[in-house]
């Protein structure tokens, strides 16, 4: 059973459950990556989890990025959303490259660096990042029941 170091709690909910949805799978993956690591599994295991993790965030980004499209978020702040998502693929490969130290001759995994960067990578853009546009779908919402006479 994987060790759950980011652990979903009512603060990361968007308003969307589909986006949540996809916010707690990446927290599980995110843990079975951490626990792959710490338990010293095999660099093929390690680096599938890896993988599935970066497949399923893409995924999970372009669908957020549509759904922002479509909700009449300012372009601007959609163009600089995609750029964050890019540059969060992009640092899981550097961080992942970097986690092993060679000290002496020996070759050292550094589990806790990766820990610091998926509790970043995954909490520090949900509550900052992704909370500006949470705020534009309640924004959003108010708006609609607005127009349909509902107060």
């Amino acid at each position: 059973m994987a060790t759950k170091f980011i652990v979903w709690s009512k603060i990361f909910e968007s308003g969307v459950p589909e986006i949540d949805a996809e916010h707690k799978v990446l927290f599980e993956i995110a843990n079975k990556f951490y626990d792959n690591i710490r338990h010293g599994d095999s660099e093929a295991v390690v680096f599938e989890t890896l993988n599935k993790l970066v497949r399923y965030a893409e995924q999970h980004f372009r669908r957020e990025e549509k759904m922002l499209e479509e909700i009449g978020y300012p372009e601007d702040k959609v163009m600089h959303h995609k750029a964050q998502h890019q540059r969060l693929i992009t640092q899981i490969f550097e961080v992942w490259e970097t986690q092993y130290e060679i000290v002496g001759e020996r070759l050292i995994d550094q589990p806790e660096k990766m820990k610091h960067f998926l509790t970043d990578w995954l909490i520090m853009h949900i509550l900052i990042e992704d909370r500006d546009y949470f705020q534009h779908v309640e924004e959003q919402k108010v708006r609609d029941l607005t127009t349909l006479g509902i107060n």
